[in-house]
């Protein structure tokens, strides 16, 4: 438990930081009316996640099921056949929220916050592509100091490319550095992941 979990310390204070840091760029480089219409964007778009982290613990028992029971190719296999509808299903979630994002908003703020739909937007985008960090490859194999080193990677991408950002474009430009960093560290972390332990993804059905 020590030499999965102490490794991960690190990255609960960097997740932390990481968390509230974009909102003090905003606060910093923009105004304080630009952190209220972030924080509302943001706050809507986390229902994915929300609802993303509910299915992680219908599937997680599963795919650590089959990790320790099935060879590694044959589980990779069975783990990606299974993990597909749970794809389709955040991905609808998330589709949902983007869709109904402007009207959520413009029948529940007043039009000062009406800046919050592109928010929501970008972020689901990031949001999306998340489903495939939640698959618990590095802890099964225990080389948990990963995680930590694509966190730090993440924070320092979200400082350099929001500042920039929140320059040229204000409070979008916030949203699309938490997407950028975001997916950049998703694809560091994605192939990792894969490294340690091979899931074999249904690209086609999943791309399609």
């Amino acid at each position: 438990s020590l030499k999965i979990g102490i490794p991960l310390v690190p990255r609960i204070f960097i997740g932390t930081v990481s968390g509230q840091f974009d909102k003090y760029l905003i606060r910093t480089l923009a105004s304080m009316g630009d952190v209220g219409i972030y924080g509302i964007g943001q706050r809507i778009a986390n229902f994915g996640i929300l609802f993303m982290s509910a299915l992680q613990k219908v599937f997680q028992p599963y795919v650590y099921r089959k990790m320790f029971d099935e060879e590694v190719k044959q589980g990779g296999r069975i783990i990606g056949e299974y993990l597909v509808p749970f794809a389709y299903f955040c991905t609808a979630m998330i589709l949902l929220i983007v869709l109904f994002s402007e009207e959520i908003i413009t029948v529940c703020m007043p039009k000062e916050y009406y800046g919050a739909i592109n928010v929501v937007i970008v972020i689901s985008m990031y949001y999306c592509i998340l489903f495939f960090g939640k698959q618990p490859q590095i802890t099964f194999k225990g080389r948990t100091i990963w995680i930590t080193l694509t966190g730090m990677l993440n924070f320092i991408l979200l400082v350099g490319l929001s500042i920039m950002f929140i320059k040229l474009w204000g409070v979008i430009g916030a949203a699309w550095g938490v997407f950028c960093s975001g997916v950049i560290t998703g694809i560091v972390h994605f192939l990792v992941s894969q490294y340690h332990y091979r899931i074999k993804w249904q690209d086609k059905k999943l791309i399609s």
